[in-house]
């Protein structure tokens, strides 16, 4: 039987794992990372994708988006903006799909905000230098 080391997963709202597992693989920016017990302290970017716990004979699957994931000997905490649990494989690329979906949105969303910030940011700066009058 292969050693055993504690694993997390959190999302902002909640902690969504929490046991011990034999390895870990994620998804990184590079691709995959396998992790187990003992491994050398690191903290790794994670891209989205799927995030798979094996204990003994039994494998869990997660559709995950990005985040991180810090390593130390004995423990491997996963931080990451959503996270679900799938069953099947159908259930895991929906999940996923869906994710990613949700993950676009927010880029946007936040794109949009940037753009409408720095409108009202230099509109201000030129109602500002009306108010002062010319330099001299």
């Amino acid at each position: 039987m292969a050693e055993r080391f504690r694993m997390r997963i959190y999302t902002p709202e909640k902690m969504v794992f929490d046991n011990e597992i034999e390895s870990l693989v994620v998804q990184g920016l590079d691709g995959q990372l396998c992790v187990q017990a003992h491994h050398m302290p690191a903290v790794f970017a994670l891209d989205t994708g799927f995030i798979r716990a094996r204990d003994g004979e039994e494998t869990r699957q997660f559709a995950a988006t990005e985040g991180f994931v810090d390593v130390d000997y004995n423990r491997a905490y996963i931080f990451v903006d959503a996270c679900v649990e799938s069953d099947g494989a159908e259930q895991a690329e929906a999940e996923l799909t869906r994710l990613k979906a949700r993950e676009r949105s927010s880029v946007r969303e936040h794109k949009r905000s940037a753009i409408t910030l720095a409108r009202t940011l230099s509109e201000l700066s030129r109602k500002d230098k009306k108010r002062r009058g010319p330099e001299f």
